[in-house]
């Protein structure tokens, strides 16, 4: 797998993440609120169609090593997805996106940095 981008969980992030997994089927990931994202699915055309989940997709929550349950808050269902876990998602049992959570902090300040911790 290669790194294509990251994904903030942050309110402000209104970006949609999207992956042709082919067959018409479109992944997505999207901020709900913090520290809730949501992975649902969509068809190729323009503007897209809403889809029920492909019956030959898993999430799988690989902190934790448990398959995610659908969310049916919504007709088609959903993943309901947090940003301290890391996950697995396949198709067909190829894993085809890979979420990381890299377990960063920020660091700021109003003082000038005199070295890097080591």
């Amino acid at each position: 797998m290669k790194f294509v981008n990251s994904f903030s969980y942050l309110p402000s992030n209104e970006s949609i993440y999207c992956f042709d997994l082919g067959g018409n089927v479109v992944l997505r990931i999207k901020t709900i609120f913090s520290p809730n994202a949501q992975i649902y699915f969509t068809d190729t055309n323009n503007p897209p169609n809403n889809i029920a989940i492909p019956p030959e997709i898993a999430v799988r929550d690989t902190t934790r090593n448990l398959i995610l349950p659908q969310a049916c808050f919504q007709p088609l269902g959903y993943y309901l997805i947090l940003w301290y876990y890391s996950y697995e998602i396949t198709c067909n049992n190829q894993v085809v996106v890979v979420l990381s959570n890299q377990e960063q902090q920020s660091i700021c300040t109003t003082r000038r940095q005199i070295s890097s911790f080591s």
